[in-house]
């Protein structure tokens, strides 16, 4: 530990302005083009972003009680046969050896992961994208006090439709509600972000803006993490670890194109049913990022009355009531197609 570090309660170092080891989070609504702001970051010859890594989201609630009170290299030990930060593919012996030199707590112990992820890649600012963590920023800065959250957001009724597509989820329409539901908390989440957190700490950006002009906001994102931007960003050529080999057939294409038709591919992918539906349940938080065309113009009032049983039967207070009338409606042959 350096003279220039002092410790927090939770065992956070504060480094001096200007330290380029400090952190980059990327945060978000899933599919909303985490994973290509990371591949577009993990190409700058500074910055290393790993695979996700659910430190915050899965791997402290579900493994750090069990190794709390163990040794150091227990909790090394641990963090890298956890199945996601396994995928980054480091050694014990590196990553405890920089875990030796801060305290023994779960944020230093991150931070031993990064600094040996980008040590071995050569870069010097550490970075993690992991959506998840939009919930746990307060953490973030806590435990990173000078550390830079970059947020994209994403029209949520591209993100559910792009959700469905995914393999797990083709053929199961049942989870339509599902995605629309964790969409609208998400994006919920970051507009409270957005609200609460200054500018020069948390950043916003929109997916739709990056996928129609990205080296302009790429170099903003540059000049707000403080790295100058490199061409070598935009070089579809340049090899990245952000995708693991298990997720190249839903994740692959952020490493090889960027496609300024996946922007409001709503409008031309999705049927007037659709739309109304997608409508019906985000349009509240579609409203808050200033998204366009919300509105259920031309819906008739049974669908809307569905819409409205159905929105009940995913919340959880009055699920029962939900769905009870999503059954009087079905019987009177009132139902979503």
């Amino acid at each position: 530990m350096t003279d220039e570090q002092e410790h927090s309660p939770r065992g956070a170092v504060k480094s001096a302005p200007g330290n380029p080891e400090e952190p980059i989070f990327i945060v978000g609504p899933g599919r909303s083009g985490t994973t290509l702001l990371a591949v577009l970051l993990d190409r700058h010859s500074r910055i290393a972003v790993p695979p996700e890594t659910h430190f915050y989201s899965r791997f402290i609630p579900e493994v750090w009680p069990t190794v709390r009170q163990g040794s150091r290299r227990e909790k090394v030990e641990a963090a890298l046969n956890f199945v996601r930060i396994a995928e980054a593919g480091l050694a014990v012996g590196p990553v405890l050896e920089r875990f030796e030199r801060y305290d023994d707590t779960a944020p230093q112990l991150f931070r031993a992961i990064l600094e040996t992820y980008a040590a071995e890649r050569g870069a010097v600012r550490l970075a993690d994208k992991t959506p998840r963590h939009l919930v746990n920023v307060d953490l973030l800065f806590d435990d990173f006090p000078r550390a830079k959250v970059v947020a994209i957001v994403r029209d949520g009724r591209d993100v559910v439709r792009s959700a469905m597509k995914t393999p797990w989820m083709t053929g199961n329409p049942r989870r339509f509600g599902l995605f629309c539901r964790l969409w609208s908390e998400y994006a919920g989440s970051l507009h409270v972000c957005v609200e609460r957190f200054p500018p020069d700490r948390f950043h916003l950006l929109r997916y739709e803006d990056l996928v129609r002009e990205p080296e302009r906001q790429l170099r903003r994102v540059c000049e707000f993490i403080g790295e100058p931007f490199e061409l070598r960003q935009l070089d579809m050529s340049v090899e990245t670890g952000v995708v693991p080999d298990r997720e190249e057939a839903w994740k692959g294409k952020a490493r090889t194109s960027i496609d300024a038709s996946r922007a409001e591919a709503w409008r031309s992918g999705a049927d007037r049913e659709e739309i109304w539906r997608l409508n019906f349940l985000l349009g509240d938080t579609l409203r808050l990022f200033d998204y366009a065309d919300t509105d259920l113009r031309g819906c008739p009032w049974h669908r809307r009355l569905y819409y409205a049983a159905w929105r009940a039967a995913l919340t959880r207070p009055v699920r029962a009531v939900g769905i009870l009338a999503l059954r009087l409606l079905r019987t009177m042959g009132l139902r979503v197609r």
